[in-house]
């Protein structure tokens, strides 16, 4: 050992380690410091590092087989084991080394000290002498090629999560943005100087959305592929901190990064896929499984979800939003909850989106588009005063083509330092659909008679002696049932009450109408009404706590509905009870003509969108029959029950298209395509289109066709996208004007 020690001694291999160490130090200093003034990629110091660790070895290599001598590199050999440099030459090294240690030192402290306080010293002569005024001007998401805001969150255009983070001194910008005809697939996380006219995307963070910054701005949490994870700011290696969640949509719910280092997120609670809730978790940022903080089955119905969480200072106290099923705004409550005991206080009502800014000691939420603001009281979470309105038109994710993306999130982010950006949208604007006719070779013809008096009608189904159609009709102030007489071209709204009321289908005799509808008990359940008005109020069919989605009704008066992922049935006299149990989630219950047939789609929990389409005898006995597999939803029969149709989606493209089997006393033929491409609004959770007698289809074409990868719903998706956002300077002022 210790000639080995003293061969490593003489090659010198101690001296050159050392050297390469001040070297390698010096050259990543230098990296990082001419990294944002030369505009390189935000990743060169990280190469830089990895070069020189790769070279570290060879290095040394090379010590030890070459030696420096008078005469140039030459080899070593073994016949000069007891050969030395000379002096000066090993004198040279030493002062070298020195010099380079010193040159380092120099830097590095005029870096530190000289330089930073000169900085400080800049900043606080800016601040003695800022204007006090509100400064506002706009900022593209990007300067040199198109991108739009969000990620996965945006396939419909405008971002259903937030996507922007301000980091506390308010110079830099992080937030995730998607590249054009992605429909939000490909995205990463930008990092944007406010100094700087380009955006640089984050190595790492490919796929990534809905970024949050640390307490000390030095790491950026993520969500990508289901799980949540973290990045340091310049770049770098990603870390999982989350990798096992329950929800295939993480990125819409939140999450919050406390100044004890602790993380608060929302997840679907285990156990819930059936009827799903929302819940809140809390994890180390390090890393690991989270715990269940808050669950909303304890609002005992009122809440199905608690959302967008936001620690407040010192980590004990946590805000969020409780929002109840039927995705009522008005309902929605913003909740401080204490961490340590599990107390929830109730804030706000019509109130969503918060987050508490310590400079000012004021709440701000979001209000349906409105960004408002209230004093607040951290260490006794009270409030101080009554709300006011701060800012309007800001961007926030409610009337969304998918009602599951109504998430309630707001667009923007503020800094420590008093600045805002936001992007501008409030609730997104009503959409407007073109009822057609589309005959089964694919030719299709709009009813004027009924799309020119209504500006968003889903769902429809046509009346037994097809001279009225009932639908329902969406918009931001929630949804309502409808019949329009195809004849006389009149609409009725029905008179249901409630924020959402919905799928609609028609009684064998055409008297009635059945719906569900959150009317009663913030819960939604089917009713019955009549269609001429004259019951004074809709009949609860079936009273439950728990949420209820009208299927279809039999030719002898038995409904079909969903409960808990179940099919349950309820025939006239008598008790509802469900028809059959299973561990998947079924969906789409469908009666033939004769009421002799169900058919339905089934999925596992974990693959919801994968379902299989099956029909059963009714009420049996018999087994189910497996029709198609995989991506198959929305059935309806021929009116003489021969023909099964329904809609199949494309696993990559999201393009749908229609199929039909044969059906011959039960026994279902290969399916094949029918309408290739279905160009229509389609939904995972209810039928958009009805049969006619002479096998053509009613459907709705929607004006934001943005929900699969066809020219138009790519087209859609850009016309809504967000390629600008809002800076607001000195935004803490204009909040201190506002509140007085």
């Amino acid at each position: 050992m210790r000639k080995l020690f003293d061969e490593l001694k003489r090659r010198k291999i101690f001296k050159v380690a050392a050297v390469y160490a001040v070297v390698s130090w010096l050259v990543i200093q230098v990296a990082t410091a001419i990294t944002p003034a030369l505009l390189l990629p935000l990743w060169t110091p990280s190469l830089v590092v990895v070069l020189l660790i790769l070279g570290f070895i060879p290095t040394l290599i090379a010590a030890w087989a070459y030696e420096l001598t008078p005469e140039g590199i030459k080899p070593d050999s073994a016949n000069q084991s007891v050969a030395q440099i000379p002096a000066p030459q090993h004198q040279t090294l030493i002062y070298a080394m020195l010099v380079l240690l010193l040159i380092a030192v120099g830097l590095q402290i005029t870096d530190r000290f000289l330089l930073n306080t000169q900085t400080e010293a800049n900043q606080a002569s800016a601040t003695e002498s800022t204007i006090t005024e509100v400064l506002r001007f706009s900022l593209p998401v990007s300067e040199d090629q198109p991108l739009h805001l969000g990620g996965k969150d945006a396939p419909f255009g405008r971002p259903a999560a937030t996507s922007l983070a301000f980091s506390n001194d308010g110079r830099l910008l992080v937030y995730s943005a998607w590249e054009p005809q992605s429909r939000g697939r490909r995205s990463w996380l930008y990092l944007r100087p406010l100094d700087q006219e380009r955006a640089q995307p984050i190595g790492g963070t490919e796929g990534g959305s809905s970024p949050f910054l640390s307490p000390d701005n030095n790491w950026i949490g993520f969500y990508v592929e289901n799980s949540l994870r973290r990045i340091p700011l310049r770049g770098g290696i990603a870390q999982t901190i989350v990798a096992s969640t329950e929800s295939r949509s993480l990125e819409l719910y939140g999450a919050s990064w406390g100044d004890n280092n602790r993380i608060v997120y929302a997840d679907q609670v285990q156990g819930s896929a059936a009827a799903p809730r929302i819940g809140l978790y809390l994890v180390e940022a390090s890393g690991g499984s989270g715990s269940l903080l808050a669950d909303p089955s304890a609002s005992q119905g009122q809440f199905s979800s608690y959302t967008q969480p936001h620690m407040l200072p010192g980590g004990e106290s946590v805000l969020f939003q409780g929002m109840a099923a039927n995705g009522d705004p008005e309902r929605a409550e913003i909740i401080a909850l204490d961490i340590a005991s599990g107390t929830q206080a109730s804030l706000l009502s019509n109130a969503m989106n918060p987050r508490y800014v310590a400079e000012t000691g004021t709440l701000l939420f979001m209000r349906q588009g409105l960004l408002m603001a209230v004093g607040f009281d951290p260490a006794t979470l009270t409030l101080m005063d009554e709300p006011v309105v701060i800012t309007e038109n800001v961007m926030q994710a409610l009337n969304m083509l998918n009602t599951g993306w109504n998430t309630g999130a707001g667009q923007l982010a503020i800094s420590a330092s008093g600045h805002l950006v936001y992007a501008r949208g409030g609730v997104t604007p009503d959409r407007r659909t073109t009822l057609v006719r589309v005959t089964a070779d694919g030719q299709a013809e709009p009813l004027t008679s009924i799309s020119l008096s209504t500006t968003n009608a889903l769902r429809m189904r046509l009346s037994p002696d097809g001279t009225r159609l009932a639908y329902h009709f969406v918009n931001a102030e929630g949804s309502s049932v409808h019949v329009h007489d195809l004849v006389r071209n009149v609409s009725q709204r029905m008179n249901s009450e409630g924020f959402r009321n919905a799928l609609p289908v028609w009684s064998p005799d055409g008297e009635t109408l059945l719906m569900d509808s959150n009317r009663e008990d913030n819960v939604q359940n089917i009713y019955r009404m009549r269609v001429d008005g004259s019951d004074e109020r809709p009949e609860r069919l079936a009273p439950s706590d728990q949420s209820q989605a009208m299927q279809s009704v039999s030719a002898d008066g038995v409904i079909a509905y969903l409960q808990n992922g179940d099919i349950w049935t309820l025939p006239p006299g008598g008790e509802p009870a469900p028809l059959f149990t299973s561990d998947a989630i079924e969906a789409f219950a469908t009666f033939s003509g004769d009421g002799r047939w169900l058919a339905y789609s089934s999925a596992t929990t974990e693959s919801f969108r994968e379902a299989d389409l099956y029909i059963r005898p009714y009420p049996g006995p018999g087994r189910a029959t497996l029709v198609a597999s995989g991506r198959s939803s929305a059935p309806a029969w021929s009116r003489d029950g021969t023909q099964l149709y329904f809609i199949e989606t494309d696993r990559d493209t999201s393009i749908a298209r229609m199929m039909v089997a044969e059906i011959t006393n039960g026994a279902p033929s290969p399916i094949r395509p029918l309408i290739a491409p279905w160009p229509y609004y389609t939904t995972v959770v209810s039928r958009n289109y009805d049969v006619l007698e002479d096998g053509s289809f009613i459907t709705s074409m929607d004006s934001t066709q943005g929900n699969n990868d066809t020219e138009a719903g790519i087209a859609a998706a850009e016309e809504l996208a967000v390629s600008e956002l809002q800076v607001v300077f000195n935004f803490f002022e204009l909040l201190r004007r506002q509140s007085q």
